[in-house]
């Protein structure tokens, strides 16, 4: 008798197989790569200057470069770093980048440079890697653009690096 109901079983479950009432899908993304090193945020703070303090023609920085650094930490597997700089260009000196502070003037914008080279909204820079730290060490300032007289007001720009590892 219950090899009857067994095979009877069987049979059923061949014939009605289950009915799923809702699917799902699961999505795995990743990627590998050289390695990774740890970076924090950077904030700098220019000092307040005179319009007196700026230079006498545009298309110059300001008295005052402050020193900045990323710090890479932590790094494992990785020989080189590559860093894009991303940030809104100033309207008259795309090379330079904007002055984004709701009040300030348009015709100051944000300078900055590392080993002698200016550092321009979408520029590309690499930085070697020979242990588990690295330094990319930059100088920031006022630059006057031009078009007008110098104004005063704030000053502010967001730049964004985006990094990759070699």
């Amino acid at each position: 008798m219950n090899l009857k109901l067994a095979v009877m079983a069987a049979t059923l479950a061949a014939l009605f197989p289950a009915v799923a009432d809702a699917q799902s899908r699961i999505a795995i993304q990743g990627r590998v790569t050289a390695g990774t090193c740890s970076v924090d945020d950077v904030s700098v703070t220019l000092p307040d200057i005179s319009l007196a303090d700026l230079p006498a023609q545009p298309g110059a920085f300001g008295a005052h470069r402050e020193p900045a650094q990323l710090l890479f930490s932590g790094c494992a597997g990785v020989t080189g770093i590559e860093m894009t700089f991303r940030g809104a260009a100033n309207p008259v000196d795309a090379g330079r980048f904007a002055n984004e502070a709701s009040t300030g003037p348009q015709d100051i914008a944000v300078w900055l440079v590392a080993k002698g080279q200016t550092i321009r909204p979408g520029s590309t820079h690499a930085l070697a890697v020979s242990g588990a730290d690295a330094v990319f060490d930059f100088h920031t300032g006022y630059w006057w653009v031009g078009g007008s007289a110098p104004s005063r007001g704030d000053v502010l720009a967001n730049i964004t690096v985006e990094v990759a590892y070699q």
